[in-house]
């Protein structure tokens, strides 16, 4: 219960938290806006005397600055910012070109508008540039058309991203947010401690802990949605983590937990070499995900999947001499608990009809109808009871 209590708390304070940081973030961005516009400006206006690379190196820091919700860290922030320079240069360029007409300009618009739409499916950082980008494209139609002073756009565009990047990483940068890995670490935790029975929560406290994984709850510079192998792996496994707590606040709720883990039953006997192999692959995950080193491979979990099966078809099948001395042609008896598991490994709840409809055609299939022995076959389904 402490450990619950002390969640409810950081819960209820989660929201002030929450918009004094806001806030913060805000006052901190505007100042280094503030301070890469006036640099960039006041040096090319007074030093170099150049009011057509001011201009851009006035806009460049308030286009991607403030007007581009870019996420994350200062050092993410800054590395954006220059990977989505050369776009910029090329699309300062193509807008410079096709301002000399109106029609022009307008079907350059559309083809641009759609690429950078297009260009979330990168994820929520590059996402987060394309209004900035647009603008370099559209601050370039306008006129006058002057296709000569191209060299002096350019160069004020590359004089403002580049000092807005080094105020993004030294001038009050923005700290990094926790990563969905480490959330990913943390929820596995949960769930291999409650497993092993170190850890005792509520159905609620276990639903909690994986609507932490859900992507509304993830700082947006860390959600894994982009299209690299990589993140599309950690969306994956986080949405497996969600679905083991989530039947784990289930089986809490319906008490077969206790039943499943405490249980001197069959069930417990079938499970028992399953669920220890599920807390070790619980924490090996957990700790891969914090250490950056490979994960463990899934052959282990694979092999107690498959011999977990095989115990509860034996504990639920039963048959007779009629089916068990059955031989094939060499003289081979009929093994039961080999063709059940050939058959069933795998699959969910067994059907007792399916598993006797099953023994009784193949037992005959395998001695060839060669003899008259009576074949009986008993198939029960187990079911764990909570305790009242």
């Amino acid at each position: 219960m402490g450990a619950e209590s002390r969640l409810a708390g950081a819960t209820s304070r989660a929201p002030a938290v929450k918009g004094r940081a806001e806030r913060t973030r805000i006052l901190h961005r505007s100042v280094r806006v503030t301070l890469a516009a006036s640099v960039g400006f006041y040096t090319c206006v007074y030093g170099l005397e150049e009011p057509v690379p001011a201009l851009y190196a006035l806009f460049a820091p308030i286009s991607v600055g403030l007007l581009s919700p870019i996420p994350g860290s200062g050092r993410q922030r800054a590395e954006v910012m220059l990977k989505a320079l050369p776009v910029g240069l090329l699309l300062v360029a193509l807008g410079t070109v096709l301002a000399v007409t109106t029609w022009a300009a307008v079907l350059g618009m559309l083809v641009v508008g759609f690429l950078l739409a297009f260009a979330a499916i990168a994820g929520p950082r590059p996402a987060g540039a394309a209004p900035g980008l647009q603008l370099f494209y559209i601050l370039a139609c306008f006129p006058p058309y002057e296709p000569e002073t191209l060299g002096l756009r350019l160069a004020g565009l590359i004089f403002g991203v580049v000092v807005l990047a080094l105020c993004e990483l030294f001038l009050l940068p923005q700290p990094p947010d926790p990563t969905y890995r480490r959330a990913l670490a943390d929820a596995l935790v949960t769930a291999g401690d409650t497993v092993a029975g170190s850890t005792v929560l509520s159905a609620e406290a276990l639903r909690e802990a994986g609507a932490r994984l859900r992507l509304s709850h993830i700082p947006p510079a860390e959600r894994p949605a982009g299209p690299g192998r990589a993140v599309r792996g950690l969306s994956q496994a986080g949405a497996a983590v969600r679905r083991l707590l989530e039947q784990l606040a289930h089986l809490t709720e319906t008490g077969e937990f206790r039943v499943l883990v405490r249980g001197g039953g069959r069930t417990a006997t079938a499970a028992g070499p399953l669920l220890p192999q599920v807390v070790s692959l619980c924490e090996e995950t957990a700790a891969a995900l914090r250490t950056g080193r490979a994960a463990p491979g899934p052959q282990r979990m694979d092999k107690a999947i498959d011999d977990f099966q095989q115990i509860r078809v034996r504990q639920v099948t039963g048959a007779t001499d009629g089916v068990s001395e059955a031989r094939n042609e060499g003289g081979v008896f009929y093994p039961v608990l080999e063709r059940l598991g050939e058959r069933f490994c795998g699959e969910g709840a067994l059907d007792p009809e399916t598993v006797v409809s099953f023994v009784r055609a193949d037992a005959e299939r395998w001695s060839a109808r060669s003899d008259n022995d009576d074949r009986a076959v008993l198939a029960l389904t187990v079911e764990a009871v909570a305790p009242t």
